[in-house]
């Protein structure tokens, strides 16, 4: 034993510990690249980034090595913790960039932009900071890199480097520049798609192209229909490579679903293969968000005629599992967004006599506890409607507008938020009307008209809001949306001529 403890002591100390291989970071002892062990962080089955070396995962064989020039380059990239680092491997690399470096670079500048350590509220320091990142000069060049890499060599993309670009396009668009880079992916995933390679995929990079295309509102039937037709065989023995749908885990089915919805796409078999997967593993291992996104999404699908019918099928018994859930997790366990979405999904159903209404609308009138710490430990006050960002508000409102719901109170409690304002975002009290966007604007004109509310103090202040308004920069359906509220009411006659006169003059067709 004590020879045994002294050998065992110098392989210990003579021997890299990365070639012995290890049980929480490899299912197999498999040699580490040079570049891998930069980081041990990084030597993960499960890490995205590892992907290049761990062919011994997806069927056998040994890592490939790194090529001439770029091992160091790809090492860089591994361990890049700013977008300067990024740009400074690039700048630095002999020859062209691989698949591999360019998807890693751009999936680093996204989730530098996406930092939540920014000042400012998360959202708009998000947003300023992808500005700034989309502003820099190095930024284009990379994405015309990205294109040509796609439109040249998009076989030589491995599937985790395409589901990464995806998410990274996706999380650094604003709705420009990326997209030729969007387009030209979404080729090569369709080719991969008619020739049967999707099978190989895993379900989190299907899951992420989902995603990403979603994210983008992307309207096209071809990724949402090679995505179905890839589900779909995952049902049955008949899948090849990639896991059967039934291993699939909760925010992958979710994606799945959210993102097809996004797109517009008609893929009713679609949703209905993940909603029946769903049901027969229960909510109970879903998160709140993945719960919501589910709902909303199955709920707000397309499909195709004749599948109308078996749609509310599967989405009533989706939303009786959602209401069991909620129930037993305690409506207070869901964000303000995620309470939103539920009650929209309800809403769409038309599912008015639903229980949520009356615990989601005791939740949101509860006092909010006044020191953080009681904020934490105590389940009621929350999430209280102050807590809402606009465009929360505006779908929580709406829904209990549609299906009139809401007591005296709760309708009053709302009325004096939107008229005197609140905390909200990191804005001062008293701003929150005027700091709405115009679709946000125009959904809570809607909700209070909708519920019978739009008069008195809330109508003036309303009114008031849209005469400050510069109105010509409003699309055309706001306005008309907004002169149908508020034209029957005579105290808002002069928001009434000013809404008239914006759509006259304002854009083609106005009148």
């Amino acid at each position: 034993r004590i020879l045994g403890a002294i050998l065992a002591a110098f392989l210990l100390a003579v021997l890299p510990l990365e070639s012995l291989g290890s049980a929480d970071s490899c299912p197999r002892a498999i040699p580490v690249p040079p570049a891998a062990r930069l980081s041990r962080r990084i030597w993960n089955a499960g890490d995205p980034l590892a992907a290049r070396f761990l062919p011994a995962l997806r069927g056998g064989g040994e890592p490939k090595p790194a090529k001439d020039g770029e091992s160091g380059t790809l090492a860089q990239l591994l361990v890049a913790r700013d977008v300067d680092a990024v740009y400074a491997a690039i700048a630095t690399a002999k020859g062209e960039l691989d698949a591999e470096c360019l998807s890693i670079a751009m999936h680093r500048i996204a989730k530098n932009a996406m930092s939540k350590t920014q000042p400012g509220p998360e959202f708009q320091g998000n947003l300023e900071l992808r500005k700034k990142t989309r502003a820099d000069p190095r930024f284009q060049p990379l994405l015309e890199k990205i294109e040509t890499a796609l439109s040249k060599h998009g076989k030589k993309f491995t599937s985790r480097s395409m589901a990464m670009l995806a998410w990274a396009l996706a999380k650094m668009s604003l709705h420009d520049a990326v997209t030729p880079s969007l387009r030209t992916l979404e080729k090569e995933v369709h080719r991969r798609g008619k020739n049967g390679l999707l099978g190989e995929w895993l379900p989190q990079e299907l899951a992420m192209v989902a995603w990403a295309y979603g994210t983008e509102r992307w309207h096209s039937t071809t990724i949402a229909a090679d995505l179905q037709t890839e589900v779909l065989a995952r049902q049955t023995d008949s899948a090849k490579g990639g896991p059967k749908l039934e291993k699939f885990k909760a925010q992958e089915l979710k994606d799945l679903v959210w993102g097809a919805t996004r797109m517009g796409a008609s893929v009713g078999p679609l949703y209905k293969a993940v909603s029946e997967a769903v049901i027969l593993r229960k909510l109970t291992m879903f998160k709140a968000q993945e719960t919501a996104n589910l709902v909303w999404g199955i709920a707000h699908s397309k499909v195709e005629k004749g599948e109308e019918e078996e749609k509310s099928v599967y989405l009533a018994a989706l939303l009786e599992e959602t209401e069991r859930e909620v129930s037993r997790r305690g409506a207070g366990k869901y964000d303000p967004m995620q309470l939103s979405q539920v009650l929209d999904a309800c809403v769409a159903a038309r599912r008015f006599s639903s229980h949520l209404f009356p615990i989601f609308e005791a939740l949101a009138m509860a006092p909010r506890p006044t020191s953080p710490k009681a904020r934490i430990t105590q389940k009621e006050g929350a999430i209280n409607l102050s807590r809402f960002r606009p465009q929360e508000l505006k779908d929580f409102l709406r829904s209990f507008a549609v299906a009139k719901k809401g007591s005296e109170a709760f309708w009053g409690l709302a009325a004096d938020l939107v008229i005197n304002g609140g905390p909200e975002m990191g804005k001062e009290v008293g701003s929150r009307l005027t700091n709405m966007h115009e679709v946000e604007f125009v959904g809570i004109v809607e909700a209070f008209s909708l519920a019978g509310r739009l008069s008195g103090a809330t109508l003036n202040a309303l009114s008031a809001e849209i005469l400050r308004r510069d109105l010509s920069t409003f699309e055309v359906g706001s306005l008309a949306s907004l002169l149908f509220h508020v034209e029957p009411h005579y105290e808002a006659k002069e928001a009434t001529k000013a809404l008239k006169a914006a759509g006259a003059g304002g854009k083609p067709g106005g009148g």
